[in-house]
């Protein structure tokens, strides 16, 4: 049995899965494409599982210092959803406009 771990699954698990997936259809390529998607599915779900577990955490030290740098006053107890919140409408109100030279002749 293996017990390597990929994405919250073992490898023994996507084994399985995509041998059950080759059994329902006639191409390796087909059985491929299928896994491939169901696979993707699986990994929305982590990662869905993951960022509603972080809902209530504490903005990380990484955004508080972003914040900082944006000029955005920061609040105690801010949370991880809010500090990224503020960083989106910081990037948003921000006016650094790039602008390309004119090529003078």
């Amino acid at each position: 049995m293996d017990t390597r771990k990929t994405e919250g699954h073992s490898i023994e698990y996507y084994v399985q899965l995509y041998e059950g997936v080759r059994e329902c259809v006639e191409s390796d390529l087909v059985a491929l494409g299928v896994f491939a998607e169901v696979c993707k599915g699986l990994r929305m779900q982590i990662i869905q599982v993951e960022r509603s577990s972080a809902n209530g955490s504490p903005a990380s030290e990484k955004q508080l210092n972003f914040l900082g740098k944006l000029g955005v006053k920061i609040r105690p107890g801010l949370s991880k959803d809010e500090a990224t919140r503020l960083i989106d409408e910081a990037l948003e109100r921000r006016e650094d406009v790039y602008t390309v030279p004119e090529r003078i002749p």
